[in-house]
């Protein structure tokens, strides 16, 4: 056992001088100044997990770093089973592989107006609006995704909401510039929207922001139910 620089460490989660990596809550006075102890000496190679709770556990270390890359995507389960530094969570079961993510963006890489009137021009008046009705599909399949996505995150943390909105306002507009040749033409349907936080809501789950800052990862980790 070693005495570790990390303050009110034993040294009983590892073996260097030093916890590889450190749990706070900012909601405890002593979470809050052992954030403030290792922001305050940016050389520690300490990985610094941040959350804001309200069942009053303050801290946890533990040199585990796969257990510490894991963390964010077991952050409910494990916020749970830590108990003041007292215990790790066990490794989840391994499932079945994920998915490879569709590439929806590139079905709307290329389209403007032009699109539109090319297939009218070779398939007839009414092939614009199946074409469009196409991507009508894989925006509704894309939303779907992204929904899940918003309800364990923010939209800022999620890059492919950006692509999506731009994928979504290039529908529109290559639509409403094909539709200005026939008076009253139709428009997009505002449902493809992302839904829009309430102000004060907070994630039921975790919403993770990785933070680079001198000499030390941090994840920080915000508006968390433990």
């Amino acid at each position: 056992m070693t005495t570790c620089l990390i303050p009110d460490c034993n040294g009983s989660w590892h073996d260097e001088n030093i916890c590889d990596t450190v749990l706070a809550d900012t909601a405890t006075p002593a979470g809050a100044a052992l954030i403030a102890e290792l922001e305050a000496s940016p050389t520690m190679p300490t990985t610094l997990v941040v959350w804001e709770g309200s069942d009053g556990r303050d801290l946890m270390r533990t040199s585990d770093q796969a257990e510490a890359r894991a963390f964010a995507d077991r952050l409910r389960a494990f916020a749970h089973a830590v108990d003041k530094g007292a215990g790790l969570l066990a490794s989840p079961p391994s499932g079945p592989a994920k998915p490879e993510p569709v590439d929806y963006a590139s079905r709307f890489a290329a389209l403007d107006s032009d699109v539109l009137f090319d297939v009218e021009d070779a398939d007839g008046t009414d092939a614009p609006h199946a074409y469009v009705e196409s991507l009508l599909i894989v925006l509704a399949d894309w939303r779907r995704h992204l929904v899940g996505l918003l309800a364990e995150a923010p939209a800022w943390s999620i890059p492919e909401v950006t692509a999506y909105e731009r994928a979504l306002s290039r529908t529109r507009e290559a639509y409403m510039q094909w539709s200005f040749r026939w008076q009253n033409g139709p428009v997009l349907p505002h449902s493809f929207d992302l839904p829009q936080p309430v102000a004060g809501d907070t994630v039921s789950s975790a919403n993770v922001a990785r933070i680079v800052s001198a000499g030390r990862r941090t994840l920080a980790v915000r508006g968390v139910a433990a």
